[in-house]
């Protein structure tokens, strides 16, 4: 749980109070996995491995074998000894990773943090990743909107099948909390607000399109892209030169899937173990058709970049089907009604809930 207020105006410095030290002297276990405390994925929180480093000022860090890897990186913290009169030592053993590719439609997925957050901060930001509560106080412009989107963020990314549920006192705050949560990578269709203050928000997509996210809006925008999802299966169809109307509804596209995609996917992994590195990976793609309109090449002739495009490809038509078994049921549901019902109850285990609560 996190808990954000406002500090006096007086208040000069940015204060996070965690409890991760009382979780210390509880010997309460957070995301503890084998010899570790803490096994987080921090993604875009850090900019660069400096400010890591800068970060952690009294932790001892390990791990990458270069002098300086580029993020994301994911942490395993071991939590130092609780000693009176002294902080404990945490040992921070960092893992630079490479992040997936997820199709050559870079445009389409959201934008990264950047942000050089200061320690205060990341403190901040690591507990609130965590199990137990968070309070952080500081006055405006103390970056504590900023530092909770960065926690929702490293919480949906490393849950995500669990809730989370934002409350604030007033319209403004949530509102601002929840534009900047849209600009980040998270998918808009787990997003919903609820509460006075709902109609008041209003975000454009890729398209330049104004989008809501009351329940009448995020109901619309799951429509809007089932039709757009169904018409690029059909498109998919045709460049793989199967016959019949495989976009008609959810359903036909998830038979398509089993029966056609998910074979061709199958057969390229099969016929790509039997080549060495000198193949062409562009010869045995199936399809190639369908990403004719990327607006970078997809292969290169180099073969470590060619199958690491490939596999993105292959996620992002895969994220297509995934997608549309999401809408499955609202070619059932006939009213408005049941459908805002469904977006509530049904699919309440990937939705972020947005709401509001005056005290």
């Amino acid at each position: 749980m996190l808990i954000m207020r406002t500090a006096d105006a007086y208040a000069l410095i940015y204060r996070a109070f965690s409890l991760i030290s009382f979780l210390r002297n509880l010997q309460v276990s957070t995301a503890k996995v084998g010899q570790f405390d803490e096994d987080i994925d921090y993604l875009d929180t850090f900019l660069d491995f400096k400010h890591l480093v800068e970060s952690f000022p009294s932790a001892d860090i390990t791990g990458p074998d270069t002098s300086n890897p580029p993020p994301p990186y994911r942490l395993k913290i071991k939590r130092g000894a609780v000693v009176a009169g002294a902080a404990p030592r945490d040992s921070i053993h960092v893992e630079p990773y490479v992040s997936l590719s997820n199709g050559p439609y870079e445009a389409e997925f959201g934008g990264k943090n950047n942000i050089r957050y200061t320690p205060a901060q990341v403190e901040a930001i690591r507990s609130g990743s965590n199990n137990g509560l968070t309070l952080v106080i500081g006055p405006p412009g103390t970056g504590k909107t900023d530092t909770t989107v960065q926690i929702i963020s490293n919480l949906y990314h490393n849950y995500p099948n669990e809730k989370i549920l934002i409350v604030t006192h007033s319209n403004a705050a949530l509102n601002d909390i929840f534009e900047k949560i849209t600009r980040r990578d998270i998918d808009p269709r787990h997003l919903l607000r609820l509460g006075s203050g709902e109609r008041d928000l209003f975000q454009n997509d890729a398209n330049g399109n104004t989008e809501q996210f009351t329940k009448q809006g995020r109901v619309n925008y799951s429509l809007s892209r089932r039709i757009a999802l169904l018409s690029q299966v059909t498109f998919l169809g045709t460049s793989m030169k199967v016959t019949g109307d495989v976009g008609y509804t959810c359903e036909t596209a998830g038979y398509f899937y089993s029966e056609h995609v998910k074979p061709a996917i199958y057969k390229f992994h099969e016929d790509l173990k039997l080549q060495d590195k000198t193949s062409n990976i562009a010869s045995l793609f199936p399809f190639n058709e369908f990403f004719a309109d990327a607006p970078s090449p997809i292969f290169t002739d180099n073969y470590e970049h060619d199958a690491d495009s490939a596999e993105g490809c292959i996620r992002y038509i895969q994220s297509i089907f995934n997608e549309l078994n999401d809408y499955k049921s609202f070619e059932l549901l006939r009213t408005q009604t049941h459908r805002s019902d469904y977006l509530l109850t049904k699919q309440v285990t990937d939705l972020i809930h947005i709401t509001n609560f005056y005290l």
